[in-house]
């Protein structure tokens, strides 16, 4: 059997990049491949003091959820609240299987529930997207960890609080509203660029900035000359022509056949 058909099938679906939180960030490690064959319910992975990401929000608040999605599944989402003392599906079901592609949706939080992560107790959101295309069954999910306030004036709710730093710790909270950095945007800076032109790129002597038109962020990113490298092309290369140098690409190689190599 040809190798790269083999590799192929191995692949197949267990490497295509599928749903993964942005919005509230989704729970460390931010893995997309988490289904309901394959990884422990209801999240996939546990969560652990130590590295957790906690956007706190405002009980009763209505809340954008958006995520990244790798691959266009076929059928809908849903969206629960798992919390201390009930369990609350926030959409009522799988919404939107009409929209494959969807990458936003608004739910509305509960009223009178809170969650404190200060006193052990923290909300998790918990998001589900179907595959029908591989059986009614087969579901992926990501989940992201929630402080839950009360408080309609708390400005870490209004501003979207990660880890305590309000607008993602991409911007200032300015009368109850997000004001972002140059590189961030939405509604709480949750979204990062790595440029806006060509001069977060180095100037045009280094890169220059491309917007890929990208399903996540960054859509903007900096594509840098021979020479430079790095997310602002400020570092220096030891590639400095743009024809394809081979070694500097690998450290391994195993030849196949004659006409095929594997490079690692």
């Amino acid at each position: 059997m040809d190798l790269r058909f083999l590799i192929t099938l191995l692949c197949v679906p267990a490497c295509l990049a599928h749903v993964r939180l942005t919005w509230p960030l989704a729970r460390y490690p931010q893995l997309d491949f988490l289904d309901s064959a394959r990884s422990g319910l209801p999240c996939g992975v546990a969560f652990n003091p130590s590295t957790a990401v906690i956007t706190t929000v405002a009980a009763g608040s209505n809340i954008d959820l958006q995520w990244h999605l790798g691959f266009a599944h076929r059928g809908g989402v849903e969206a629960y609240l798992l919390t201390p003392v009930a369990t609350f599906n926030l959409t009522s079901g799988f919404v939107r299987g009409d929209n494959p592609t969807l990458l936003v949706y608004r739910v509305t939080l509960p009223r009178g529930i809170t969650c404190a992560a200060a006193n052990g107790s923290t909300c998790t959101l918990r998001l589900r997207h179907q595959a029908l295309e591989w059986g009614s069954g087969y579901i992926f999910h990501s989940c992201a960890d929630l402080n839950i306030t009360a408080s309609t004036t708390d400005q870490s709710a209004l501003c979207g609080a990660r880890n305590g730093k309000v607008c993602s710790g991409n911007g200032n909270c300015v009368d109850n509203t997000c004001v972002c950095n140059r590189l961030a945007s939405g509604t709480f800076c949750q979204n990062v660029d790595e440029c806006v032109d060509v001069s977060d790129c180095g100037g045009a002597n280094k890169g220059t900035c491309v917007n890929t038109g990208a399903t996540s962020y960054p859509v903007k990113q900096c594509y840098c000359l021979a020479g430079w490298m790095g997310s602002s092309c400020s570092k220096r290369s030891t590639l400095t022509d743009a024809l394809i140098q081979e070694t500097g690409y690998y450290q391994n190689k195993m030849k196949i056949t004659d006409s095929y190599y594997l490079y690692w």
